[in-house]
């Protein structure tokens, strides 16, 4: 798997042209998506186009090239965001959130839209964990998670109300990074289940691209945990119930008090998986 900071570096050397980037990127798509099924549509013309247009100037933001998967409550001008269901088949986006549109602005390219459970909550989408086939990639950010697991892109969005990042990074062994409900990270053109709690976040391959990805869109070096900002922890929720613990950064929107938590229990063999049988589908 290529990490973000990697290929960041490739380009930013002259090492890879975005074109290269892009076609690499679809290449291992092609190679992997009949298994995995990661994707529910993949805009090779516009992101190919996009390539060309970055190559065709000297220099690009800190993203330049950087091919980018969407989770499909998201939107993305120009295609649909269907929210996996049939309900809001064919619903073409008119605009970018502002999050794709920041993250295009810095370089990035959309790759296209990522599978999610029907509207981040409800019946799981096809995809599977790249892993082992036969286990879950987790929901309901599944589609993202798995892109990111298979190398197809080095950071997508995804989003949580509950575990529905922490979770599927988890299953998929890949670093996430969920935004505070009403942080920093705006869910304007999000397709949203619970306003309070909803949050947008990041999947990459390790936790230095989180680090380089939240940087660059927000000009800020670092991800802080202050002591004073107690909402942030880095572990698996003890007082959950047992069926819904997951390793990750929990934040209880709501009350801006933390879960209490206990230490991660990952070990050097990787995360848990879990059979397809006891997928989880909630957000």
């Amino acid at each position: 798997m290529r990490t973000l900071s990697a290929l960041t570096a490739g380009v930013a050397r002259g090492e890879l042209s975005a074109a290269e980037v892009i076609a690499g990127a679809l290449e291992r798509l092609d190679r992997t998506e009949s298994d995995v099924r990661a994707w529910v549509r993949v805009d090779r013309d516009g992101a190919l186009s996009s390539a060309r247009e970055l190559d065709a100037v000297p220099s690009g933001g800190p993203l330049r090239g950087v091919p980018v998967g969407v989770k499909d409550i998201i939107d993305v001008a120009g295609l649909p965001t269907e929210c996996g269901s049939p309900l809001r088949r064919g619903r073409i986006a008119e605009a970018d959130a502002p999050l794709v549109a920041r993250l295009r602005r810095l370089g990035a390219i959309p790759l296209g839209k990522t599978v999610t459970t029907e509207f981040a909550y409800f019946a799981p989408g096809p995809t599977r964990n790249p892993h082992n086939l036969a286990h879950t990639p987790g929901g309901s950010s599944s589609g993202s998670a798995a892109a990111v697991a298979t190398g197809v892109v080095p950071l997508a969005l995804g989003s949580q109300t509950a575990g529905s990042l922490t979770r599927p990074a988890s299953y998929c062994g890949v670093a996430g990074f969920v935004a505070p409900a009403g942080g920093p990270l705006d869910t304007t053109g999000f397709v949203g289940l619970a306003p309070g709690l909803d949050a947008v976040g990041l999947l990459t391959p390790t936790v230095a691209d989180l680090r380089l990805a939240h940087g660059a869109r927000t000009g800020s070096p670092a991800l802080r945990n202050r002591r004073r900002d107690r909402g942030w922890r880095c572990g698996r929720a003890t007082n959950w119930p047992r069926s819904q613990r997951t390793c990750g950064r929990l934040w209880s929107g709501a009350s801006r008090t933390p879960w209490r938590t206990a230490p991660c229990s990952w070990t050097s063999t990787g995360p848990p998986s879990l059979p397809a049988s006891s997928r989880h589908t909630s957000r």
